[in-house]
């Protein structure tokens, strides 16, 4: 009940000063009588989070709330006290308030809240607990025994993180104290993809779930740089010539530690080993011939490098590119037949081609070994004979002209093998082969056996064959491997078949 008055008096009148303190003395009176019609209501506050008894870390925000109301007014501010401590206030409703940072013990938690009257209420107390957040532990494994790895290859980093109050979110590896790469789930392996090379030093941090952090302690790991290594002038094709010692000049070092081996392979098989310095490449009594060769060397720390093969070509000194294999100067041969011409090459040439020249007339050439060309003699005459064998990738050689002359035997015709069905088989040979021929009379024959030369190796005269099918057996066991020439006369011709001994 709200109790007013209202009192109209002039100054200076007495009927209304005494009705003024009339009206006084009866709203004194009235409210001796009914003492709640003018006192002011406390406010009601209660603590609804966080509840008593939990546990918290020193790490987190902690947010209080409260329900604070006012019957006869309003809430116009809320004060937090640990114990006697004042440690927020909030003036705006809801009038929450978080704790930033709260320090380390038992706590009893109790909100004051103010009218607009200034009266105060105090809610009932809460106890809680702030606790340090104990940090993770976090410990290397060794995934590299020797402590060194290879330039080009990854680095496998592990890790093993436990944490005692709650748990690792993370691990976060660093090498030289720069961060490379991190992990978010055990085993906590990281992958460090194709390092520089050098020496680094590499731990790790564990991160737990309450921001607690840890590192481990450090390892060295070297990534070693290969070593490097490269022929001194020689470069692919170049020439080499035979000798009781061939130097193989070779350049090898290391920017970050020394020279522990070096091998040198010849056609992928390794014939020369070198462990100390200077590490010199000595082929000791090469024989002529055409080589792939390649040096690989190896540092102290297990880098290895290797030289591309590349081509040598190892010769006699005093050899010439090619040689004549069938003929020779001043040879004399039977006219309209078919003499083989080749060359032999020399070890060390790699033939690509021969051009056979009679007369200085190109008649043929061969780029494939054994390099030989049939040559149809015509009529009695004198002839000169050379050849141009181009080796190795652009050079030629041309040969000493030598001379060749025919002459005619008379009565005697070229015949061809398909008139009496000549053959030789196998052909080539390694041993024997078989000479088959068919006769239309029962007669006698003569055969024989020349290398390319125009040397008779076997001579049969006068033997006596039936009409039909005849067959012979030629041995060639212990004939060196080359090109011959097998002569067959019947009556007033001869047939020729050139044979292949491998």
């Amino acid at each position: 009940m709200k109790l007013t008055s209202t009192v109209n008096a002039t100054q200076g009148s007495l009927q209304g000063c005494l009705i003024f303190l009339f009206l006084a003395f009866q709203q004194i009176a009235f409210a001796s009588e009914n003492p709640s019609i003018l006192k002011n209501i406390k406010p009601e506050i209660s603590i609804t989070s966080p509840g008593s008894g939990n546990a918290f870390y020193a790490s987190d925000d902690l947010e209080f709330t409260v329900n604070a109301s006012d019957a006869d007014g309003e809430v116009v501010k809320v004060e937090y006290y640990s114990g006697e401590k004042l440690i927020g206030t909030s003036s705006t409703a809801p009038f929450s308030f978080t704790w930033t940072n709260p320090f380390t013990g038992m706590h009893e938690i109790t909100a004051h809240a103010f009218d607009n009257n200034a009266e105060e209420a105090v809610s009932d107390k809460i106890i809680i607990s702030i606790k340090l957040n104990v940090p993770p532990s976090v410990s290397m494994v060794s995934t590299v025994e020797s402590g060194v790895i290879q330039e080009g290859e990854n680095l496998a980093l592990q890790a093993t993180a436990n944490d005692s109050d709650g748990e690792v979110e993370k691990v976060e590896f660093y090498a030289e104290g720069i961060y490379i790469g991190e992990v978010q789930t055990s085993p906590f392996v990281f992958t460090w993809e194709n390092p520089e090379a050098g020496t680094y030093s590499i731990k790790s941090k564990a991160i737990d779930n309450k921001g607690g952090a840890a590192y481990s302690s450090s390892f060295d790991i070297k990534v070693n740089k290969k070593p490097e290594v490269s022929f001194d002038g020689l470069e692919d094709g170049s020439v080499l010539y035979t000798n009781s010692i061939v130097d193989i000049p070779v350049l090898a070092s290391d920017d970050d530690g020394e020279i522990s081996n070096i091998e040198f392979y010849v056609d992928s098989e390794k014939v020369l080993e070198n462990n100390s310095a200077p590490f010199n490449i000595n082929w000791s009594n090469p024989e002529a011939g055409i080589y792939n060769i390649s040096v690989t060397v190896e540092d102290e720390d297990g880098g290895i490098a290797e030289t591309d093969d590349i081509k040598v070509y190892l010769r006699n000194e005093d050899d010439l590119p090619v040689n004549y294999a069938t003929v020779t100067s001043d040879s004399t041969f039977d006219t309209f037949t078919t003499i083989p011409l080749s060359v032999e090459p020399s070890l060390g040439y790699e033939i690509q081609r021969v051009e056979f020249y009679i007369n200085d007339e190109l008649i043929g050439e061969d780029a494939t070994y054994p390099f030989s060309i049939d040559w149809e003699i015509g009529d009695d005459a004198e002839y000169n004979y050379y050849t141009k064998a181009f080796y190795d990738t652009d050079a030629a050689y041309e040969s000493e002209t030598i001379n060749l002359s025919t002459y005619r035997v008379l009565s005697i015709e070229k015949g061809t093998p398909e008139e009496i069905s000549m053959q030789v088989y196998p052909n080539p040979t390694s041993s024997k082969t078989e000479l088959v021929f068919k006769l239309e009379s029962t007669q006698n024959i003569n055969y024989s056996l020349k290398d390319i030369a125009g040397n008779s190796l076997l001579i049969q005269e006068n033997v006596l064959c039936m009409a039909g099918e005849n067959t012979f057996d030629i041995s060639m066991q212990d004939m060196p491997m080359g090109l011959y020439i097998l002569h067959l006369k019947i009556g007033e011709k001869v047939y020729m078949q050139k044979i292949l001994k491998k």
